[in-house]
């Protein structure tokens, strides 16, 4: 009976594990898989096919969090190199996206209570000693995997492949948007202080919502208030910047 239950309970996990993984979907054009095999993850399935990290393979599986035995996922995309260019260079096997007609926004400034859609609305260049983490802390990504909501977002809204392993001094990279209904990896855009804001604090190692609030003499739903698009229940990092007064 032990054992009927013990096997029971594997086969409820593993099905738990795939249905996690329901939103992922292959990209159109994706010209190689490979079937998940216990004991993978998502770093050793991109070493061994020629990726640079975990973030190529969610380029090419989007919605893509976990993985489970027996899982099919994309390795590898059929389309050639985008005109556009790469930072950092094009790793092999990446898919090209749809060329799309969304604006870059370098530096503008952007009126009050104006919220453009689809669009990159703020881009920065590398810098000697930048990486991919800096880049995303200093500039409100939150949440698990800064880095890849940062390399989403360059895909999606100005068509570019950020190689974390390789960013080159003077390249331009997308660090701000708005999240819009119908381009998913907006969900990925950085929360925004608002308008107005009189004082700001930056987040320092080891801190947390909490102890933020608690050192200004705010709740949490304030803090919220006044850092649309901040989720209260997600990590910040060290380099976060977050109003604490309008």
């Amino acid at each position: 009976m032990a054992k009927l239950i013990t096997s029971i309970t594997l086969t409820l996990i593993v099905a738990f594990a795939a249905a996690e993984n329901q939103n992922a979907t292959l990209v159109a054009n994706c010209a190689k898989t490979v079937t998940v095999q216990a004991g993978d993850n998502l770093a050793s399935i991109a070493e061994n096919n020629g990726l640079v990290n975990a973030g190529d393979l969610v380029l090419l599986n989007p919605g893509l969090t976990n993985i489970s035995p027996g899982q099919v996922i994309c390795v590898e995309g059929s389309d050639p190199v985008s005109a556009a260019a790469p930072v950092g260079g094009q790793p092999q096997g990446m898919p090209t996206a749809k060329p799309t007609p969304h604006a870059i926004h370098t530096g503008a400034p952007i009126a009050p209570g104006v919220n453009p859609q689809g669009q990159c609305i703020k881009t920065r260049t590398v810098l000697s000693g930048d990486t991919c983490f800096s880049l995303a802390a200093s500039n409100n990504f939150q949440g698990a995997e800064p880095t890849i909501k940062f390399q989403l977002i360059n895909k999606a809204l100005i068509n570019r492949y950020v190689d974390c392993a390789a960013l080159p001094i003077g390249e331009k990279v997308c660090i701000d948007c708005y999240a819009t209904p119908n381009i998913p990896e907006t969900s990925n855009c950085p929360y925004h202080l608002a308008n107005g804001c009189k004082r700001t604090t930056t987040a320092k190692a080891g801190q947390t919502l909490t102890n933020i609030t608690m050192a200004n003499g705010l709740s949490l739903n304030q803090l919220v208030a006044m850092n649309p698009g901040l989720q209260p229940d997600a990590s910040i990092y060290a380099g976060n910047n977050l109003c604490v007064q309008v």
